[in-house]
């Protein structure tokens, strides 16, 4: 009995010796680069270039050559007008010299975005208008920005142009209006698209403008990153010799999944734990896998 004893006592003492199992965790090591904040905005593409189709005279339309939306050039005839004294010598063919008619032209190239009369018969007063034609070439992205970040919008800066398909492009802002709006506290401001599709108008973008650069920060990505409940602290999980160490960072600029480490001032070449420090206690003993 007592030797039975001492031999369950010996496996015990081994048992108790072996080393825990490693946790298996990727990492990526810290970048160096530059990183931006931006102030985004939404916007909107309207065409500028607008001008109303009017009648030169009083009279009646006899001729509509155009339908809503039709593309038109500069001097193209879009309605045939008669005057009223020549349509009533109409009835008189001996005394009519048809002499009473007059076209009415297209002010520019573009589309017509609107039509007042669309059908011969109507009769229109000197200067009224028949319709819209607007220069679809000259689109430009319409934007309130609130009057803190009035800072940010000066003649010929730049800034980002992003559609709802994810199509990027850049852009320069052309024009400022003098005013703040008495509600909203914005100011509009037009951009001018450079490169990037054909937009129609009234189609909504989102606009980035560039209000902070650091040229060479610390850059981990977000995963990297692990906080407390209450989000007030922040730290990384550092492999220094196959131990994961707790290291407390202050955080920088934040964008697309990568942050600024504002300090500690990390090794580019010291491993962080990305995949597998959810959880993980300071100095726990960990494999990296790939």
């Amino acid at each position: 009995m007592v030797g039975m004893t001492a031999c369950s006592g010996n496996k015990q003492t081994e048992s108790t010796n072996e080393a825990p199992p490693k946790v298996s965790v990727r990492v990526v090591y810290p970048a160096q680069g530059a990183i931006s904040s931006y102030v985004t905005v939404t916007g909107k593409t309207v065409f500028l270039n607008k001008n109303s189709i009017t009648a030169p005279l009083s009279g009646y339309v006899t001729t509509v050559h155009v339908r809503l939306g039709d593309k038109v050039q500069k001097n193209q005839v879009l309605f045939t007008l008669q005057t009223k004294e020549d349509r009533a010598l109409a009835s008189s063919p001996e005394l009519s010299r048809n002499n009473g008619k007059v076209n009415v032209l297209a002010p520019l190239s573009g589309y017509i975005s609107d039509l007042s009369v669309m059908a011969p018969g109507a009769y229109v007063t000197e200067g009224g208008v028949l319709g819209n034609v607007t220069a679809d070439k000259q689109v430009s992205i319409q934007v309130n920005m609130p009057f803190e970040n009035h800072a940010l919008l000066k003649q010929n800066a730049g800034c980002q142009v992003k559609l709802s398909d994810n199509t990027t492009f850049k852009g320069i802002v052309v024009r400022l209006m003098p005013t703040i709006d008495a509600v909203s506290q914005t100011q509009t401001a037009f951009i001018q698209p450079s490169g990037g599709p054909s937009l129609p108008e009234n189609l909504n973008v989102t606009v980035q403008f560039v209000n902070t650069q650091h040229s060479r920060a610390i850059l981990l990505p977000k995963t990297a990153i692990l906080t407390n409940e209450t989000q007030d602290r922040f730290w990384v999980m550092k492999v220094v010799n196959n131990i994961a160490i707790q290291v407390p960072v202050v955080k920088g600029i934040e964008n697309d999944g990568v942050v600024e480490i504002l300090s500690p001032s990390f090794s580019l070449s010291g491993p962080i734990i990305t995949d597998g420090a959810y959880g993980l206690t300071d100095k726990t003993a960990v494999k990296i896998i790939r």
